[in-house]
Order: structure tokens, then C-alpha cells, then sequence
């Protein structure tokens, strides 16, 4: 399965309406990319029918650019995360419409190299290939992304690109770290003196235990005090009236 197979599919939505016209041009991209890289194998394994593979291939494109501008358009009426996927789904697929343009410049330039050179097995009398400069595909003359102001870019330009962008994502990754750090910095701070503060509440907690411990065991003996003054006073009036009163000696 190929790259274009890969990246456009259909993505889940709520509305019916929605999502059967843009599967149906998902769909019909799809297929126009498979057709391409048909032309494009057709190309590399017989290059002196070049002419006729690339001639169908540039009403593929024609096609592929449509089902892509229908489905930009199906975007507006969508909303949200939906929107957001689906926006995603056909910047993928236009990604991979460039990259079969520049398939197809690169398996046209090595049938030519291979006529040249006398490797291709087929003559001479296949004849020039379409525009004599490249494969451009079709355009509506806007400028836009399918016209000839994005032409197919070199591999030097697709390096330097990425290697601008690796640089860029290297940058951003490095200040992310480091307000990472920074933050993870403060956090061990806080996490810190919250520590430091749970030793000092264990030791006002201790103290307190003692404390209350002690004034326990003061209470405990005043209680056994105020037993012991009571017994003392109890056993008193009963000796008083015992000998006031029940064992009072006889008159003489």
C-alpha cells in the first residue's frame, strides 16, 4: 500500500451529510493516487510508453486536485475537533500530492536518462516527454497550492526544509525544557518547606502529646487527693457520732 493510501482516510463524524461528501472525495483521491502510481510503475518498468503513462497520469492529477478543492470546501461546514481532523486529514493529502509530482518528474527524468544512456531496452522512438521540462499539473491559474507557484521541490530544497524545521522544533523543545526545569525548580522549593513544615507540626504535635499527658496524670492525682480528703472526712463524722452520740457514756 502506498503513501497516498496511508494518509487519506476517512475520519469518524456526527453529520451524515458531512461525512458522505467527504469520504466520497477522500475516496475519489484516493483512488486518483493509486492510478498515479500505477503511471508512475507503468513509467519506471517500460519507459518508451512514458508519453501515454504520463499523459494519464496528468488527467489523475486533474481529477486529484478537484476531489481536493471539494474537499476544502466541505470544510466550512464543518465544526470543531471534527474540523480540526478533517483539516489535518486533506493537508496530508495535499502533502502527498506534492510528493507524487515529484515521483512522477523523477520517474520521467530517469526514463529519459535511461533512453540516453541506452538502458531502457526500447529505442529511441518513444519521443519527448510532456512539456520537456517536467511534469506541472494541471492549474486554475490562482497561484494556489496545486498551480505553478509550488512546483515540485528538489531534494536539496525537502532537506534544507526539514533540517530549518528539525532546527525549529530543537528550539522549542530546548525552551520547553527548560520552563520544565524551571517549574520542577520551584516545585522541589515548595516541596521542601512543605517538608520542613510537616517536622515542625510532628514536633508542636509531640509536645502537645506531652503536655496533655501531663496535665493527665496532675488531674489523676488531684482526683485521688480529693477521694483520700473525703474518706478522711467520712471516717471522721462517723467517729464523732459514734462516740457523741451512740456510744455515750453512762451518768455517774
Amino acid at each position: 500500500t502506498r503513501r497516498a493510501e496511508r494518509v487519506c482516510r476517512t475520519y469518524p463524524t456526527n453529520r451524515e451529510e458531512d461525512t458522505g461528501t467527504m469520504a466520497s472525495h477522500e475516496g475519489g483521491y484516493m483512488e486518483c493516487a493509486r492510478a498515479i502510481n500505477r503511471s508512475i510503475d507503468a513509467i519506471r518498468k517500460n519507459p518508451a510508453s512514458r508519453n501515454d503513462a504520463a499523459t494519464a497520469a496528468e488527467a489523475r492529477f486533474g481529477e486529484a486536485e478537484r476531489h481536493l478543492r471539494r474537499m476544502e470546501a466541505a470544510l466550512q461546514t464543518l465544526e470543531g475537533s471534527e474540523r480540526t481532523s478533517r483539516e489535518q486529514a486533506v493537508s496530508r493529502c495535499k502533502q502527498d500530492f506534492q510528493s507524487l509530482k515529484t515521483e512522477l518528474n523523477r520517474a520521467l527524468n530517469d526514463a529519459d536518462n535511461a533512453e540516453l544512456t541506452g538502458l531502457s531496452g526500447g529505442g529511441r522512438g518513444g519521443g519527448g516527454r510532456i512539456g520537456g521540462g517536467g511534469y506541472q499539473p494541471p492549474t486554475s491559474g490562482d497561484g494556489g497550492w496545486g498551480g505553478p507557484s509550488s512546483a515540485p521541490p528538489t531534494s536539496g530544497m525537502r532537506g534544507t526544509e526539514l533540517l530549518e524545521e528539525s532546527r525549529r522544533i530543537i528550539g522549542e523543545t530546548e525552551e520547553i525544557g527548560d520552563q520544565v526545569m524551571g517549574d520542577m525548580e520551584n516545585q522541589r522549593h515548595q516541596l521542601l518547606s512543605a517538608h520542613e513544615k510537616v517536622l515542625e507540626t510532628r514536633g508542636f504535635i509531640s509536645d502537645a502529646r506531652q503536655t496533655l499527658s501531663t496535665m493527665g496524670w496532675r488531674e489523676l492525682q488531684h482526683k485521688a487527693m480529693l477521694v483520700a480528703i473525703i474518706i478522711i472526712l467520712f471516717v471522721s463524722i462517723c467517729l464523732v457520732l459514734w462516740f457523741r452520740f451512740i456510744n455515750k457514756p453512762k451518768d455517774r
